[in-house]
């Protein structure tokens, strides 16, 4: 796994964490997280990824203010900026550094085809509706497990999906990609 993709999840989780937001990873950066602590070949037959695909939970897209500060984050703070193709819903810093939001189907939130609004003309996450549960059975990581064993990151936590749930994204990935 390339060092540049951890140094943007160390971001990431970090400035999330000062706005109390809630970071859950998902895609083939979520999976080999899910099992990079195990001590036999699994890590080695994961596919290696360029990119973070970044949930948020369903409480905090129900919050304006949430809604907000994660436009906030991402645009202004981090400086992404929108990737023509992906219509305010994937983002790039850099050269190489690129981020997908993906959004849970929430009760209030705008939606357009596969498209959810969490910030008009500034931050949208791609509808994952088989994300439904995404905020049951999350397992919790600490930055100081990709980053450093510094005080702050044993007390800074980011999640990933239950092994269910990230079983389910990714056969609807696999679906979609065929």
């Amino acid at each position: 796994m390339d060092n540049a993709l951890f140094f943007q999840l160390y971001e990431l989780v970090q400035a999330c964490h000062k706005a109390d937001v809630k970071t859950i990873i998902c895609g083939g950066l979520g999976v080999y997280l899910s099992f990079s602590k195990r001590q036999n070949d699994i890590c080695n037959m994961i596919r290696a990824t360029q990119d973070i695909d970044l949930m948020f939970s369903k409480s905090d897209l129900v919050e304006e203010a949430k809604r907000k500060a994660i436009a906030e984050i991402i645009t202004n703070e981090l400086e992404y900026v929108v990737c023509n193709d992906k219509q305010h819903h994937g983002f790039m810093k850099g050269q190489n550094r690129r981020l997908d939001i993906l959004a849970p189907p929430v009760e209030g939130l705008t939606r357009k085809n596969y498209r959810v609004c969490i910030v008009k003309s500034k931050v949208h996450g791609h509808y994952t509706e088989e994300a439904r549960f995404i905020d049951e059975g999350l397992r919790t990581l600490l930055l100081s497990d990709i980053m450093g064993d510094s005080e702050e990151n044993k007390r800074i936590k980011f999640y990933v999906p239950s092994p269910t749930n990230m079983m389910i994204m990714k056969l609807y990935a696999f679906a979609d990609r065929i």
